[in-house]
């Protein structure tokens, strides 16, 4: 330092001067040093993004380099879960609050923006940002301040993998809902502009997280979408072949989630839906149902519509107003006006009686057919009152 001050001081210094010749010196080493940081920030970078793309699919990482030359990408941290996790949410209903609990496995993501700068590692962190759907503002905030103390506990050390790892495995326990998450309080914030307003001036690295459903429904739809994600690709074996097969060509019952390769169950299907009307899963005393969507999947169009037809009149058969039309042609189901024995089929405009199934002959008994004289003697002779009566009302036989 003396020598850099004393050549600053000397305006007749020459090219060969001692000082002058250190000044140079010293000024190479730091371009030297420079250079060489810079080199090594951009190594770093470099490794750590192959490093995490190795490690996680397209889904849950993405990098790109952009326009300013700065590497700038997304991680999606699906969070690791209880097996037993739930969400709950208070609702009034009619002015009495009711509480909603909500089995969840997978809830969404959190959102982690990042943007390296060119001195990252070697002296300042990656910029972030971090966005979620069912965290709250401080929540978020909590979280935000977990990245940065991990950073200044490993300053000028390659940072992303562990930021990820805190968010997916510690982010329940920081919020404390290690077992159930309450979503009352931001859902009833959600849409106010206080709260977006709140939220930003919170922390700025707080990202917006817009949702075009009501959370409770969102957090429903995401599951059911991510569970089919996750099911199509995993390999399973079948309990009836013992084949091992992928995901997308099974078929999962619910609630009981007993899998089977499809081949196995299209003949499965094609056996039960000309014995019975529902289609039950193979596992002995499983009370779960093929879905319809399920059976026209396998079957196809005609005989899904079949199975659609069989399931309506299994429906039907357990209503005591609903009864069919009798002409061969039609069968539609007709709607019956209480006790009157008189009904109308709307398909093909038949007044029929429900009694005898003949065409309506008012007031009159329903005809009998010499053939069926002994066998509806015979019948009333062994019924008991109430069906004695109905074949009284129905044939006018007489009990004198």
């Amino acid at each position: 330092q003396t020598c850099v001050k004393h050549a600053r001081r000397s305006t007749h210094l020459g090219p060969t001067h001692p000082a002058t010749l250190f000044l140079k010196s010293l000024l190479t080493c730091w371009i030297c040093e420079v250079t060489s940081s810079k080199m090594s920030d951009e190594i770093d970078q470099s490794d750590e993004i192959l490093a995490l793309q190795s490690i996680y699919n397209d889904e849950e990482f993405t990098c790109i380099v952009g326009d300013d030359g700065l590497k700038t990408g997304k991680f999606s941290a699906f969070i690791t879960q209880p097996s037993q996790f739930y969400v709950t949410f208070t609702s009034a209903h009619n002015g009495t609050p009711k509480s909603i609990v909500i089995p969840i496995e997978h809830l969404p993501p959190i959102i982690l923006s990042f943007k390296f700068p060119k001195d990252y590692p070697s002296r300042n962190r990656p910029e972030f940002t971090l966005s979620c759907a069912w965290l709250m503002a401080a929540e978020l905030a909590k979280l935000c301040e977990r990245l940065e103390t991990t950073w200044r506990e490993k300053k000028c050390s390659v940072i992303l993998y562990l930021w990820i790892n805190i968010l997916k495995e510690e982010t329940l326990d920081l919020i404390g809902a290690s077992d159930h998450l309450d979503i009352t309080r931001l859902h009833e914030q959600l849409e106010s502009p206080e709260y977006i307003l709140e939220k930003k001036g919170l922390d700025p690295r707080i990202a917006d997280f817009p949702i075009s459903l009501p959370l409770p429904q969102y957090l429903e739809s995401f599951n059911e979408a991510r569970s089919r994600t996750i099911f199509l690709r995993n390999i399973y074996v079948c309990p009836i072949c013992f084949q091992e097969t992928p995901g997308t060509n099974c078929l999962q019952f619910n609630p009981c989630r007993h899998v089977y390769c499809k081949y196995c169950m299209e003949q499965y299907f094609k056996v039960r839906i000309t014995d019975v009307s529902s289609i039950p899963c193979p596992h002995e005393k499983c009370p779960s149902e093929a879905t319809p969507l399920q059976v026209k999947e396998l079957l196809g169009e005609q005989l899904s519509n079949k199975y659609d037809g069989m399931l309506l009149r299994a429906t039907l058969d357990k209503m005591s107003d609903i009864t069919y039309c009798p002409r061969l042609a039609c069968g539609s189901p007709v709607l019956r006006d209480g006790d009157d024995k008189m009904a109308a089929c709307l398909a093909c405009n038949y007044n029929f009686c429900v009694l005898c199934r003949s065409s309506y002959h008012g007031v009159d008994y329903c005809p009998l057919r010499p053939e069926e004289v002994d066998k509806i003697i015979r019948q009333y002779q062994l019924a008991d009152d109430a069906g004695r009566e109905s074949l009284e009302n129905q044939y006018g036989i007489s009990r004198e």
